[in-house]
């Protein structure tokens, strides 16, 4: 359903062969999409913490009609990155398109070729502010709380996983309809088969683009699609929201419009550009010592 790019060139070169997935297996159609600008939402005093106004109505109305809603903040949103305020625009190294990480003497360094350039605190495109990507599940899981007092709230990350029980005991209370907003990381995206889920939502997407990998946007289009496929499995269609500060990216433009990720010629031209695989071969060397010299 969401190969990776190297997948497709080797197919498209004969390597392998590629067998679609056409349709999902109820038979039911998929979710409809909706991408909601903080950064515009912001202006118009429309954000409630990590929440907008338009996010909170749409969760609001699916537990009033009985469904169940899943909220996705990535934890790979702990990687170190830098975004405007302003425009949305993450900071890259402009050799290797990879964002840039802020280290704690004021420089912002890639650490795939140790480019660096001095942090000034203003976006170079805009001079908005700029500001970490953090992450949070916890901070989700308790402006939750607050917006929906009535509502059975469960978190499912990599902290509450590590306790089995937790996470088998989430998870079936989830399916059985016990739990109605359950919030998590990738965990939550992949394989689970509930009937009742109608909305599935990720909060600041952005975080996803904002990896040190040159597979970023790679990834998140996969990790979108597959988060995608989680809601309206059976007869009542589901709906994917997706708040972003760059609504016009191109990953969350192909998602809106339905665009399968075999389409993905300008993804792999980009590999292309930067000298990436699949075009070329990286090897890692790690150097260790006890002794920096």
């Amino acid at each position: 359903a969401t190969p990776s790019l190297e997948e497709i060139y080797n197919c498209r070169f004969g390597k392998h062969h590629m067998v679609l997935l056409k349709e999902r297996y109820h038979g039911s159609s998929d979710a409809d999409i909706e991408i909601i600008d903080t950064k515009a939402e912001r202006k118009k005093n429309g954000m409630r913490g990590n929440f907008s106004l338009k996010l909170i109505r749409h969760i609001e109305n699916t537990l009033n009609s009985g469904g169940q809603v899943v909220i996705l903040r990535s934890r790979r949103a702990w990687a170190s990155g830098m975004q405007c305020t302003s425009c949305g625009e993450i900071v890259k190294c402009p050799h290797c398109n990879v964002s840039l990480s802020l280290h704690r003497d004021g420089r912002m360094i890639c650490h795939y070729c140790g480019y660096s350039a001095t942090y000034s605190g203003s976006c170079r495109k805009c001079s908005g502010e700029l500001k970490s990507l953090g992450a949070g599940t916890q901070k989700i899981e308790e402006e939750a709380a607050l917006l929906f007092p009535q509502a059975r709230i469960a978190r499912l990350d990599s902290d509450t996983a590590q306790n089995k029980k937790y996470e088998t005991s989430t998870i079936r209370d989830f399916a059985k309809g016990e739990i109605d907003i359950l919030i998590g990381t990738q965990i939550v995206t992949k394989g689970f088969d509930f009937s009742r889920l109608t909305l599935v939502a990720v909060v600041a997407a952005d975080s996803l683009l904002g990896i040190q990998d040159f597979r970023a946007d790679e990834k998140e289009l996969q990790l979108l699609e597959q988060f995608r496929g989680r809601c309206g499995r059976r007869e009542e269609k589901g709906i994917f929201i997706i708040q972003t500060s760059q609504p016009e990216h191109p990953i969350y433009q192909r998602i809106a419009n339905n665009e399968a990720v075999l389409l993905c010629s300008d993804l792999l031209q980009e590999r292309k550009d930067f000298n990436f695989p699949p075009y070329t071969r990286i090897i890692e060397i790690n150097i260790k010592d006890r002794y920096e010299d």
